[in-house]
């Protein structure tokens, strides 16, 4: 049984992306949608660190976006499906998400969908840049072993980081990657539908014993 169960926030609990990439391009991005797409392949802080001058610069950024973010999000509702999964998945797990969209506007949201309760933590872009750092946190705080943990992502880059914590993910394809990407990073499993997050933990279960993967402190 998963102790930890760890949640990206955009695309997988709510698909954000045409209004992220449009307030991206209206702040003067300049990126099509496949490139903004591909901005995921590792850690989208990485590239607007890269944009800005200093950290001053970065945190003005992340202002101006997120002023734009909140009221779009808040016109959305959960991807259909997930509001049971997540219901159904905190009777035998804690839940966490693991974000970059700060940490108020998506707690916001989960209490106007009475879901806040569900999660045990949720850490964003205000807590931490580096979703490494984030799960580290996590695994300190809780003293969790890297057996005990998923992350279910829609994002190679999201793999990658949790693969640098010794935490397996599960990709999910109705986010903001497609399964093409997604596999690159050789995630257990690729699902198509929330409802089969139900089955998570057989699904881990299953995959890790078959890769020979058994709890270890990481």
């Amino acid at each position: 049984m998963l102790k930890a169960i760890l949640f990206d926030f955009d695309g997988v609990i709510a698909n954000t992306f045409d209004f992220c990439y449009q307030i991206n391009k209206s702040l003067g991005s300049g990126l099509t949608e496949d490139q903004y797409r591909d901005l995921f392949n590792g850690n989208i802080n990485d590239h607007f660190k890269e944009q800005a001058v200093d950290k001053r610069e970065q945190k003005k950024g992340d202002g101006q976006f997120f002023k734009f973010y909140r009221p779009e999000l808040m016109k959305l509702h959960p991807v259909p499906g997930m509001v049971e999964v997540i219901k159904k998945l905190a009777e035998s797990s804690m839940l966490f998400i693991i974000s970059s969209t700060d940490s108020g506007i998506i707690k916001d949201f989960l209490a106007l969908e009475a879901l806040l309760t569900c999660f045990t933590e949720v850490l964003g872009n205000d807590v931490d840049y580096s979703k490494v750092n984030k799960i580290k946190m996590i695994q300190e705080k809780y003293k969790f072993l890297s057996g005990d943990c998923v992350f279910i992502t829609d994002t190679l880059g999201d793999i990658r980081e949790a693969e640098k914590c010794g935490v397996k993910a599960i990709a999910v394809t109705w986010g903001y990657q497609p399964a093409e990407t997604l596999a690159k990073g050789k995630p257990l499993k690729i699902i198509n539908k929330p409802e089969d997050l139900v089955e998570i933990n057989q699904i881990f279960l299953r995959h890790t014993c078959k890769m020979g993967i058994y709890p270890r402190r990481f």
